[in-house]
């Protein structure tokens, strides 16, 4: 930035002038700029029952499922025919890691009038957790159970538009509630509880969608009627989530987004271990911060999620 200007044989007496007196200092703010983050929600949107079982020890957690029992039909002398229940049980796998590594010289750190080294270190935490919620988010969607998605979901009336590869469905004022429903039927159709039902909305769903009655609090199901933390309040018993983790792709000249919808029953999430260390390097006069996130995820009931293709109606933005 250019110093003030000056009229005359006024002398500069800015250290960044053209003159010799330097009298006046250029200061460096000890407080940097605050950085904001994207939101995460794949802490809220998941189960972790089974993350205590792999902290201790093992890379695999077998997960056994609850078979169906048949229900027949009984006459008076009927021969009973008995059956052996099972289902075949899934695998979660702790297959992911995530890490960071930064160095910083000893002189730099000495020098610095800023604490570099936990500022490197809060910003790595952060970006570790938002690198995993892009992949999760992007992952998931591909073990959604086909009753749950396309132009013909619904196990039972096979007649639900969710938006389908090439024939995404238009959000505007008039029908974004209305899809948000038609998400939820679809889980309905599979039996999924009624209680923890969410689904995670890109930022531009969100503006349509307060473009409508959902700033009413008798249709949020919330007192407040307010965003904040991520989430909207409920809608057809729907915890609705915003975040701009999920991947967009173009579909036919259409920007479409993948919206996922379902119960933390569906997912399973755990974090085997979190380390991160300041070390000594030994060939520098330098400490180094690393740490090392191992994790895995799995969709263990696809039946409980539902998957949504939809483009936004410019026009209602």
């Amino acid at each position: 930035m250019a110093n003030m200007p000056i009229s005359g044989t006024y002398p500069n007496l800015s250290a960044n002038g053209t003159g010799t007196s330097k009298y006046i200092p250029t200061l460096f703010s000890q407080k940097a700029t605050v950085k904001h983050y994207d939101m995460t929600v794949c802490g809220e949107i998941t189960s972790n029952d089974w993350e205590g079982e792999v902290t201790r020890l093992g890379d695999k957690v077998i997960i056994r499922r609850t078979p169906d029992v048949s229900v027949g039909d009984y006459q008076k002398n009927l021969d009973i025919a008995y059956e052996t229940p099972e289902d075949s049980a899934t695998e979660l796998e702790l297959n992911r890691g995530k890490y960071y590594a930064v160095v910083l010289d000893d002189v730099d750190r000495i020098q610095s009038d800023m604490a570099l080294m936990d500022m490197y270190a809060e910003d790595a935490a952060e970006q570790v957790v938002l690198k995993q919620d892009a992949e999760f988010l992007s992952d998931i969607i591909l073990d959604i159970h086909a009753d749950n998605q396309g132009a013909n979901a619904g196990k039972k009336s096979g007649a639900i538009d969710l938006g389908a590869v090439g024939a995404p469905v238009v959000i505007d004022a008039d029908n974004a509630i209305r899809f948000l429903m038609r998400m939820n039927q679809a889980l309905t159709e599979q039996g999924v509880s009624k209680v923890g039902r969410w689904v995670v909305l890109p930022a531009w769903f969100c503006t349509i969608l307060k473009n409508t009655d959902v700033k009413s609090a008798l249709i949020t199901g919330d007192a407040e009627g307010t965003l904040r933390n991520g989430r909207l309040g409920t809608i057809d018993g729907l915890m609705l989530y915003e975040s701009n983790q999920l991947a967009d792709y173009t579909d036919a000249a259409l920007n479409v987004t993948p919206i996922v919808a379902g119960h933390k029953d569906g997912v399973t999430w755990a974090n085997q271990f979190i380390n991160a260390e300041v070390i000594r390097l030994q060939t520098k006069f330098a400490s180094a911060i690393r740490g090392l996130a191992v994790y895995g995820y799995k969709v263990v009931e696809p039946r409980y999620l539902a998957l949504g293709r939809v483009t936004p109606d410019l026009s209602a933005l």
